[in-house]
């Protein structure tokens, strides 16, 4: 939900505070800077200390810092709580280790793709929020809606327990012997006869272990390879944005359809905010992502992880480059599609 909310917040916070394309594409970067500092780190924390505890405190403080980013009074307050919203994400992102730990190895290529679909609905709730809220109440009313879920989650955790993977690890077997019998009971199964035996992890939380020679070719070709797919997955989310926003426009005469909000005191300068359609354009592109989930589930599990994933990369490769030869030959070429800034030097005579 955090990046698509910044794909729909983008072009009202560009509109208010008069940001140029740096300043917005700052807000992505900061988000995405606190979420890689707390992300080495909560991943250390939860090693140590437990995945639920990691979880739990990333959901209530990316919450918190969340509601406050709609109280920002300025774009550097908006920026920073931001950042601190990115660390609490990161916090979050250990729920993915919380839920693998718990699905057996022989299911995860049909549970985990079944799992991004809630993703991807929290993704179309934001841009529904977005069609529904932003046209009446504006961008800070809607940032204060979307928190309802995670508080409401916050609730539901005395439901979630801790990973019994974790507390075998940590030589913790009565927690995990007790986590185990209540998923029988929920199953209406027994646990097999005999005594959870485990020795526990010296090292755990050490990154040294990641970089050591049975693991250093895999965990490099694994970074790799989450780098280009974020790279991509959130580039084209962004995308969608920017190719969708009108931006400013600074100039005595504006047309009729800059004349509908955000007209600042000085007359100068005038906004297009997004319309019904372009929320329904990214609407539609999330749908996109829910439909190939069966496809996805498919190809997992006949061709298996590494093949699947070679194919996936190379098609994606192939659609962003179609995506670019589209985009050049169809976007309409609105005045200050790219930044207020060149509006500015383009119009300096006027202003």
């Amino acid at each position: 939900m955090e990046i698509m909310l910044l794909a729909v917040v983008s072009p009202e916070i560009r509109c208010e505070w008069h940001l140029d394309d740096w300043q917005v594409a700052l807000v992505s970067t900061m988000v995405f800077f606190g979420f890689m500092v707390c992300g080495v780190l909560s991943g250390y924390v939860s090693d140590r200390y437990g995945r639920w505890k990691v979880v739990f405190g990333g959901f209530v403080w990316s919450a918190y810092f969340s509601l406050l980013t709609s109280f920002a009074p300025s774009y550097g307050w908006f920026i920073f709580l931001r950042s601190m919203v990115g660390c609490g994400v990161a916090g979050v992102s250990q729920g993915f280790v919380l839920k693998t730990e718990f699905i057996p190895a022989k299911h995860r290529a049909y549970l985990l793709p079944l799992a991004t679909v809630f993703w991807m609905l929290g993704s179309m709730l934001i841009i529904i929020l977005g069609m529904l809220v932003v046209p009446s109440l504006g961008w800070r009313w809607m940032i204060r809606i979307s928190v309802a879920p995670s508080i409401i989650l916050i609730f539901l955790f005395r439901f979630i327990p801790e990973s019994a993977r974790y507390n075998v690890s940590a030589g913790n077997i009565p927690a995990a012997v007790e986590t185990l019998t209540k998923i029988s009971k929920m199953n209406r199964s027994s646990l097999p006869p005999g005594r959870l035996v485990e020795t526990s992890a010296e090292q755990r939380g050490s990154w040294r272990i990641l970089l050591s020679s049975s693991f250093r070719t895999t965990s490099l070709l694994l970074w790799f390879s989450w780098f280009v797919a974020s790279f991509s997955y959130y580039g084209s989310v962004l995308s969608s944005s920017e190719l969708l926003e009108k931006n400013l426009l600074c100039v005595k005469d504006a047309d009729r359809e800059h004349q509908v909000k955000h007209h600042l005191e000085d007359g100068l300068c005038y906004c297009i905010a997004f319309a019904n359609s372009d929320y329904q354009t990214l609407l539609i592109s999330s749908l996109g992502e829910v439909a190939l989930v069966p496809l996805n589930i498919c190809l997992l599990n006949v061709f298996g992880r590494r093949r699947t994933m070679t194919v996936l990369q190379l098609l994606a490769a192939i659609l962003f480059m179609l995506i670019n030869i589209c985009t050049t030959m169809c976007i309409p070429q609105w005045p200050g599609l790219w930044g207020w800034g060149s509006v500015r030097h383009s119009a300096g005579s006027e202003e």
